[in-house]
Parts: structure tokens; sequence; C-alpha cells
């Protein structure tokens, strides 16, 4: 699955941003029920109607309030769940939508696995809204890469593993790919703007086997690790993940960790290094550089 919306990134960025000024939040975390009591927007648990809804927004005449799943356990969820609604709420035409025949509910499926582009601009406002770059760059170069790097970051920011990575890979300076599987295939994954400028790095979609040599689908094949949430570091070839011929055989750090009950797993590909392509420009032999944006 890509996680490109058919409406803007940016406007979503923009609309949190502005969101973020006006209540003059300067420093991490984000608390975004607090923004929605600024707001005067009531926020409180709920009993999920289906599997995966995991919040809603409700429209009452002007009023609104926001509800998330009572079932989520995890403050990240949380949090990452009650942004996505005040994406609903303040992104320029998404309320007009949502209640356009005069519903009163509108039930979300958050967290990057919607291809609805509602939902997955609401996903990418509310990571913007709880990890600004403005205050997630700065914190990122201090905890260091991969993994290790992302579970700081998230008790930082009080966001979960997953929309950490996310927005680790969007934004961090190093090549990076993060991938959210379950058993052997690959549910979604997200590969950083450094990495997709390498010839033979392709979209990796939903569906797709994880491959046989990555310590992810040995990770897997243990259903208790996963459970458990374990965790592995390993590394790995670029081109076991990406077998076109022109993706260069780059050794990349392999950090894995189980994501409990919910059966899914984290993995985080990364390097520090240059990586080096050949470059058709050249003569045979020369390698060009693919260095880290620093």
């Amino acid at each position: 699955m890509s996680l490109n919306s058919g409406l803007s990134q940016q406007e979503a960025e923009w609309c949190a941003s502005q969101v973020l000024k006006e209540a003059e939040l300067t420093a991490l975390p984000v608390l975004p029920i607090h923004i929605a009591e600024q707001k005067h927007i009531l926020v409180h648990p709920f009993s999920s109607p289906k599997a995966g809804m995991l919040g809603c927004l409700i429209k009452n005449g002007e009023e609104f309030a926001i509800g998330y799943a009572n079932h989520l356990d995890n403050t990240g969820f949380v949090h990452f769940t009650v942004g996505h609604e005040l994406g609903h709420f303040h992104l320029p035409g998404h309320v007009d939508y949502l209640f356009l025949h005069g519903e009163t509910v509108h039930y979300s499926q958050s967290g990057f696995v919607s291809q609805q582009p509602h939902e997955q601009q609401a996903d990418w406002f509310s990571a913007a809204l709880l990890m600004p770059e403005t205050l997630f760059v700065p914190a990122m170069r201090k905890v260091g890469p991969g993994l290790a790097g992302v579970k700081a970051l998230s008790e930082i920011c009080k966001t979960s593993l997953t929309a950490t990575a996310i927005r680790y890979g969007k934004l961090g300076e190093d090549p990076v790919v993060v991938i959210v599987s379950s058993d052997q295939k690959i549910e979604y994954a997200f590969i950083c703007a450094t990495l997709k400028q390498i010839p033979g790095v392709t979209f990796l979609r939903n569906g797709d086997p994880l491959p046989d040599g990555s310590a992810t689908a040995r990770f897997n094949r243990d259903r208790k690790k996963v459970e458990r949430a374990a965790e592995i570091q390993s590394s790995i070839s670029l081109t076991e993940w990406f077998p076109d011929p022109d993706a260069p055989a780059h050794e990349m750090n392999e950090d894995v960790i189980g994501l409990g009950k919910y059966g899914k797993t984290l993995t985080i590909l990364f390097t520090q290094d240059e990586i080096e392509v050949e470059d058709e420009d050249d003569e045979p032999g020369v390698d060009q550089h693919w260095n880290r944006r620093r």
C-alpha cells in the first residue's frame, strides 16, 4: 500500500502547524485532548461498532465531540486517534464531506491502514500535529537511528511505535524503510525520499511476501515473539527486499519488533552509510554516492 494520499499531505502539515500555533504549543509532547478542550470539543471513550473503527467525530448542530475506542489500552493509539478526528474537524472540506447527507457520526479507520483519501489526510494531520517537524527533527538528531531511536521518540512524543516510525521515515536524514507486516505478508510500507531516488528501489505493496532471507520473515514464524513484543536486530542486503537488478547490494540494518496482541510486526531498515550505485552516465566501474541529507 502506498501512503500517498489523493488529498495533499502538505495541506495536512500546514493545517496542523496552524492549529499548534493557535494553541501556542512549542514543546513535546503535544496532547491532542487538550487541544480539543480548547475548541470546546468533548472527548470520551466509546464502544466501537466494528473492528478497526478506532475513533469517531460526532456532529450535533454546530457542536462537535470526539470518541476513541474504549479497548485502546495504548496512550499513543489514543493520542493518534484523537489527532485524526481533530484532522477531520480542521482540514478544509472534511466536515462538509463527512456529514454531507445529514449524518451525525463519522467512524474513522485511522493509523495509515485506510486507502480512503480523507482518512489518509487525517492520518497525516495527526502525525504532523503530534510530531511537528520543527520539534521532532531536533529530538530525532539526539536519540540516534533505528528502533532504539524510534522507541525513544515514541516516549518523548507519547505516540505509538508505528506512527513514530513512519514520521521518522518521512523526516529522517538517513535512508530508511518502515514496514508493517503480519504472518509472511507486508501490510504496508513507507520508503523515505532518499531511498526512492535510488534505482531499483520500488514500492512494497500490501500483500507482497516478506523476503525469505529476512529477519522479519524468520521473526514472524514465531507467533509468540510477535505477541510478547520481542525484538531483534540483524542486517540484510538491500537487494533482498528490493530484488530489482538495478538495486545496489548495500547492507542495511534490520530492526524488528512485535506489536503485541495486534499480531503485527514493525520493521525498520536503515543505514547511516552512503549508498553507492552505478551511474549509467559514467564510465563502467565508476560509482555514484547517495549522501545522507545533512
